[in-house]
């Protein structure tokens, strides 16, 4: 097992047999670390951040960056990867979307918009790899307390205030043009749950089953979607039906 992260060395608590550095958003640092992976069977893509913040106040440039990040990302390494894959006539590709990637939520639309961009790329995939014996899942997993940094979040005083307006709240003028700034932790925050307890029933809905991760991989048959709450379909043995 591979892991790979911009920065190795935070990797160092990993149970894996080598640690690369890897910037999928750039094509040297792509291609470096695949030839220095050698022969990959499975490719879990992973990376990604997040930007919380009203659409209509969305910095252009950040929106890009994150679909840079959190969409194209994903597609450099495949692109860089499938050659090989097809070559053997066999390979795996597991995305790692977001619950967001088959509903919406306010405030965190643009993250949202790269999940859903992402999981086209991985539909179009499966169609187009899948003769050639590739398997394509996606993971939707909801809202998980990774043990990162807390975000920090900038939003325009104006759009807390005018929200505050609508609760029947004062605003003042004078702080229309300041930004306010929250600090968000994903340890402890009510509705957040654990990598270990993704998949338990939440908010009414059935959970879906846990097959062991040998198995994940190993299957003839995966699943198209692993998602915490939604239902999920699956791909025919003839083509993938979504």
């Amino acid at each position: 097992m591979i892991a790979t992260a911009r920065r190795p060395e935070a990797l160092a608590d990993l149970p894996v047999d080598q640690r690369l550095r890897l910037d999928v958003t750039d094509q040297d640092s792509v291609d470096a670390a695949i030839r220095d992976a050698g022969e990959v069977d499975v490719l879990v893509s992973n990376a990604g951040e997040t930007v919380r913040v009203p659409l209509e106040s969305a910095s252009l440039d950040e929106v890009e960056r994150l679909f840079r990040l959190d969409t194209l990302g994903s597609l450099r390494v495949t692109q860089g990867l499938l050659p090989a894959m097809r070559a053997r006539g066999a390979g795996r590709l597991v995305f790692v979307a977001s619950i967001q990637g088959r509903m919406v939520l306010p405030l965190i639309g643009p993250y949202g918009a790269t999940k859903w961009a992402l999981e086209a790329l991985a539909k179009i995939l499966a169609i187009e790899t899948g003769h050639f014996g590739i398997k394509v899942s996606l993971v939707q997993p909801g809202a998980v307390s990774s043990g990162g940094e807390p975000a920090k979040v900038s939003l325009p005083a104006k759009h807390v205030l005018e929200a505050r307006k609508s609760a029947g709240g004062q605003a003042l003028p004078d702080a229309r043009d300041r930004l306010v700034t929250v600090r968000l932790s994903g340890a402890g925050r009510a509705g957040k749950s654990s990598p270990q307890s993704m998949g338990e029933p939440t908010m009414g809905q059935r959970a879906i089953p846990r097959p062991a991760s040998a198995h994940r991989v190993s299957t003839s048959r995966p699943r198209s979607r692993f998602s915490a709450l939604l239902k999920v379909f699956t791909c025919p043995t003839t083509g993938c039906s979504w």
